[in-house]
């Protein structure tokens, strides 16, 4: 998956969190994912990619993740 991560924003590729997190997970077909100070938006394009069908992202930072095909 390709992110451009906006400046100011933390790069998902500079700590193992995202992985160690989705290596826990289990998250049911059709479920609503919310996630909360959402960064560069790789945790909750992983939870649809997992099977989520609704994902709610919030964060106090204005400008939105921009995920590139």
């Amino acid at each position: 998956m390709l992110l451009h991560v906006l400046p100011g924003v933390l790069s998902p590729r500079l700590s193992h969190a995202p992985d160690a997190l989705i290596s826990k997970w289990h998250i049911q077909s059709g479920a609503t994912v919310l996630d909360l100070g959402y960064g560069s938006g790789v945790l909750g394009l992983a939870a649809l990619r997992a099977g989520a069908e609704r994902l709610v992202a919030l964060d106090i930072n204005p400008q939105p993740f921009s995920p590139q095909s």
